[in-house]
């Protein structure tokens, strides 16, 4: 299948190009992460996918008319762990976690 084709068809089914697909996917998780943990916004940013800090804040910022903090402030759950030992994926689902993030050295299949 082409690029084009490609695009046009999950455009067709999702109503949005891949690109803004990931993006919502993205954000979302960090929406989660800011309401379930204290991690800081570095990490949130790349567990996420994000390249940085400030990437995060002005697609947050975008979207919800709000930082990062603020967001956390407002709907963090009290209940919610100081620091998941989970490792978390971008997107909660199963993924493929690289080999890095193991100690055992080898990849593994995680499932939300």
């Amino acid at each position: 299948m082409s690029r084009r084709n490609f695009t046009h068809r999950f455009a067709e089914v999702t109503g949005t190009t891949p690109a803004r697909w990931v993006l919502t996917r993205r954000l979302d998780e960090a929406r989660r992460l800011l309401e379930t943990t204290t991690w800081p916004i570095t990490r949130i940013a790349e567990a996420c996918g994000f390249s940085s800090a400030v990437t995060i804040r002005q697609n947050f910022a975008t979207a919800f008319a709000t930082t990062p903090t603020s967001y956390r402030r407002r709907f963090a759950s009290s209940a919610g762990p100081a620091i998941s030992k989970r490792t978390t994926t971008p997107f909660d689902v199963g993924v493929l976690l690289p080999s890095a993030t193991l100690s055992s050295g080898t990849s593994t299949l995680v499932s939300g």
